[in-house]
């Protein structure tokens, strides 16, 4: 007995070191969850985002809205993802929810113009061309990108083609290059009226009842002027009626001698 006493004590030993080891693992591990988590959380809007703006590429609308909402309901205050939200919402004939989401996010951010390039576009859907100018205006001064300067022009056209005076007093033309003239366009010119030359024929006589038509006397060949080619002279003279004599009856031959002897 004396001889495993030590033995004892040793494997009491390892047991009570075994024990004590166990709740520091657990905890290291149960910190570490706790960490992954914490910055799964933080990134979890942007990648929400993300998967909606995969959606709206592809025309998926419907799952790309679904993905946006989970976006913002992690983060309500981010641009991008309520700026696609009102875009779809344009994009699907709700241009009256678009607009309102479009007024609430550049009063959140009144610097930046894209949302500003949206909701002037959005004005000028709804027919609200003055509104549309105005915003538009806006978006071209923060950042004069062809979009934003291309939407001003189309709300800018369609106003003077169909809204009052008044609508268009507010607003700041833009200059745009004189339309050039179409190629091989001429002017139209008048042609001079063109004089109808008097008759030069006249009807001759040659015999009874025989009629010829000829220049007459007091011209000739080459005092008389060249017509026009385009204007050809319509000759008035009444038809040439050319009267043939009657055939006179045969006359009759006198007979002849009867044959006979010569004397």
């Amino acid at each position: 007995m004396p001889n495993l006493k030590p033995i004892v004590v040793a494997v009491a030993g390892a047991a009570m070191l075994s024990a004590c080891g166990s709740p520091a693992v657990r905890q290291s591990l149960q910190v570490q969850g706790v960490q992954r988590v914490s910055q799964s959380t933080e990134q979890s809007a942007a990648s929400w985002y993300r998967l909606g703006k995969y959606h709206q590429e592809r025309g998926q609308l419907s799952l790309a809205l679904g993905a946006y909402a989970q976006s913002l309901a992690l983060d309500a205050g981010q641009l991008d993802a309520r700026n696609a939200v009102a875009a779809i919402d344009a994009q699907q004939g709700r241009l009256a929810d678009a607009r309102d989401a479009l007024q609430r996010l550049v009063a959140d951010y009144p610097g930046e113009a894209q949302p500003l390039n949206n909701l002037g576009y959005v004005y000028y859907l709804m027919g609200d061309y003055p509104a549309a100018i105005a915003t538009l205006q806006r978006a071209v001064a923060l950042e004069p990108n062809g979009r934003a300067y291309y939407n001003l022009v189309q709300a800018q056209t369609a106003a003077r083609a169909g809204a009052p005076a008044s609508a268009l007093a507010t607003a700041t033309p833009v200059s745009a290059p004189a339309a050039a003239a179409a190629p091989g366009a001429t002017p139209a010119v008048t042609a001079p009226a063109t004089e109808v030359a008097p008759s030069r024929m006249e009807l001759v006589q040659l015999a009874p009842q025989v009629l010829e038509l000829k220049l007459r006397a007091s011209q000739s060949i080459a005092t008389v002027p060249a017509l026009p080619a385009a204007a050809p002279v319509a000759l008035a003279a009444p038809p040439v009626r050319i009267a043939v004599p009657a055939a006179a009856p045969p006359v009759a031959a006198p007979p002849a001698p009867a044959p006979g002897p010569v004397s």
